[in-house]
């Protein structure tokens, strides 16, 4: 199970991905990032094998948005990281 810290180093992650995601994308990638938010703030209580997956589909969304949006990117890899020392 992931630290409190941890868990709120997440959560002041994903506060600071919405707040970029209103200032550099469109809908359609908005509501995208969006759900992957929504399945984030449960990550701590997802089986291992679907907090993998959002991993994944985390890493994937970096990855088109690096060129892009080096700004909500540099947040996106922030994300990652917190993840990882959660153990997901």
């Amino acid at each position: 199970m992931a630290s409190e810290k941890n868990i709120d180093g997440l959560k002041s992650e994903l506060k600071e991905l919405r707040k970029q995601m209103g200032e550099a994308l469109n809908v359609n990638q908005k509501t995208l990032i969006d759900e992957l938010i929504n399945q984030l703030n449960h990550a701590d209580t997802l089986p291992t094998t679907d907090s993998q997956e959002l991993t994944n589909k985390l890493n994937q969304e970096l990855t088109s948005f690096i060129s892009n949006h080096p700004r909500l990117a540099n947040v996106l890899r922030e994300i990652v990281d917190q993840l990882n020392k959660m153990g997901v």
